[in-house]
């Protein structure tokens, strides 16, 4: 059985290679490229969720402003200096934008608190406000 000459082309716009039809017309079933297709999707969503969740390093704990803060002022070259100067500023920045976003989860634990209240309170008013009705 001769196959048309137009059917063995490259098709641009087919989602399958010819290799892929080749398989479908023997019967063969392309479980190669579904798993393929399927750690491809897995291993860009495990890499995307890994990036998205990286934690920052604080410029506390960076290794040599540690060792220079064990130093005095004496002891260091300027360079050194200058180092420990810029980490000292972005080591007091880090904790001050930390301490404010612990401060944000502790007024949106409150406010959250706060509205379950608010519905409570406005779900028994609502319900006492219906008794008379029930009583009549």
């Amino acid at each position: 059985m001769q196959q048309n000459s137009l059917t063995n082309r490259f098709n641009p716009f087919s989602l399958t290679s010819v290799g892929e039809q080749n398989h479908h017309l023997y019967g063969l079933t392309n479980t190669y490229t579904m798993k393929k297709t399927f750690f491809t999707i897995a291993f860009l969503t495990v890499s995307i969720l890994g990036f998205a969740q990286s934690t920052i390093t604080s410029p506390c704990s960076d290794s040599l402003y540690v060792v220079l803060k064990a130093k005095t002022i004496g002891q260091m070259t300027d360079r050194e200096f200058a180092y420990f100067n810029k980490k000292e500023k972005d080591c007091s920045e880090f904790r001050k934008a930390q301490m404010q976003e612990e401060v944000k989860v502790e007024t949106l634990k409150i406010t959250k608190k706060t509205m379950n209240t608010y519905w409570t309170i406005a779900a028994i008013g609502v319900a006492l406000s219906l008794i008379p009705l029930l009583l009549l």
